[in-house]
């Protein structure tokens, strides 16, 4: 028997209570299509920071698989090269930041992207759909996802005013093919470890029954009070990863 009995610092009941967070967040991504790595990680940043990225990550492989497969008819096929090409720079730009910065550093990071990331939607600029924009938006993707676990906001913000299948399908086979590139920087960096696949194996059951109840949820959700709902709790989640890292 281990003499530690948690996993990356989560206890049985912790397990169980980010159990219940990644449910209701594979909801709320199923739902409308974001919001998976912003509920997650702010709860993930408090309970388990070891945990981030690359937990979160790899929850999401099997999470934008089954988005993707829903209402692939529905991707946004000519715009897709410009995305993909925009997440690999901004993956290995991430790996060049996690390299160079502490584990404190990093919990104060992941606490700014989260911030930065609801100031965007609250913002929420309208930005023509172009193939620069695709790039940058891709980058930004890229680069919040592999730092942070949160790479969602930077292209919902660019396809904000695009029909609800084409913004669902187009960011899950994105975030399908440019998370394994998240993962594969992760592992570069270092931070991809046994522990990591072990606790998003057990907190997987969670993820599946979250994602299976989404779509007859979906008419009962109010896109409007859940997106305030979603960013309030990671504005306090971003807020106090960062007076944590800060006070580490």
């Amino acid at each position: 028997m281990p003499e530690d009995p948690t996993l990356l610092g989560l206890p049985p009941l912790g397990v169980v209570a980010v159990s219940v967070v990644v449910a209701c967040a594979a909801i709320v991504q199923g739902t409308v299509g974001i919001g998976f790595g912003i509920v997650l990680v702010p709860a993930l940043a408090l309970l388990a920071p070891t945990a981030l990225p690359a937990t979160p990550l790899l929850l999401a492989v099997a999470l934008t698989a089954l988005t993707a497969r829903r209402e692939r008819s529905a991707i946004d096929r000519d715009g897709f090269p410009a995305l993909l090409a925009g997440r690999l720079v901004g993956t290995v730009i991430a790996v060049v930041v996690l390299l160079a910065v502490t584990e404190a550093l990093l919990e104060v990071l992941f606490g700014t992207v989260i911030l930065g990331v609801v100031a965007l939607n609250v913002a929420r600029p309208r930005v023509p759909v172009t193939r620069t924009t695709r790039l940058l938006a891709g980058t930004g993707s890229g680069l919040f996802a592999t730092t942070a676990a949160i790479g969602g906001p930077p292209v919902a913000l660019l396809y904000q005013h695009r029909p609800g299948p084409e913004v669902r399908s187009t960011l899950a086979a994105l975030f399908f093919i440019g998370t394994l590139l998240s993962l594969a920087g992760l592992s570069v960096a270092g931070r991809l470890q046994l522990d990591h696949a072990l606790l998003a194996l057990v907190l997987l059951p969670a993820l599946l029954a979250g994602f299976a109840v989404s779509r007859p949820l979906r008419r009962w959700l109010d896109g409007g009070w859940l997106r305030l709902a979603v960013l309030a709790f990671a504005a306090i989640g971003g807020v106090l990863a960062i007076a944590r890292g800060l006070g580490g």
